[in-house]
Formats: C-alpha cells, sequence, structure tokens
C-alpha cells in the first residue's frame, strides 16, 4: 500500500475517475480513529439532482474547494 495523504475531519473524500467512469477505485481508505463517514451512490446522486434544484452548483463547488485545498497542501 502507498500513502497518499490525509483528510481531514468534515472534508470530502472522493475517487473522481472511478465515480464517473463507474469502475471499481483502485484506493483505499483507511481511518486512523474512530469515525463515520457517508457514501453516496450514483444513483443517489442522480435523485438528489433530480430532487434538488441547486445540487449539481453545490457538488461542483464542493469538488471546486476540495481541488484548490488539495492544491493548496501541496504548495506548502
Amino acid at each position: 500500500m502507498v500513502f497518499r495523504g490525509i483528510v481531514d475531519e468534515n472534508n470530502f473524500l472522493a475517487d473522481i475517475n472511478s465515480y464517473n467512469q463507474e469502475i471499481p477505485s483502485t484506493e483505499d481508505v483507511q481511518a486512523v480513529t474512530d469515525c463515520k463517514y457517508l457514501v453516496l451512490s450514483k444513483s443517489a446522486m442522480k435523485e438528489l439532482s433530480a430532487t434538488i434544484i441547486e445540487w449539481d452548483k453545490i457538488i461542483a463547488k464542493i469538488m471546486s474547494k476540495g481541488l484548490a485545498d488539495k492544491v493548496n497542501r501541496s504548495v506548502q
């Protein structure tokens, strides 16, 4: 296993390529403390998108912030 990083509490984590291409992820997630996590399936995301008018914009903002945070961590 290759260590790739730590995700702090209350942050978003996803294997976007796996999710978008609907293929198994090559990533493995391991908690170092007790935690709770939420899994949103592709079908759940589609349902939320159809139900909540601004859902796609919300997800886009989350993804954009996550990418910006990742870039900022790598620069520091």
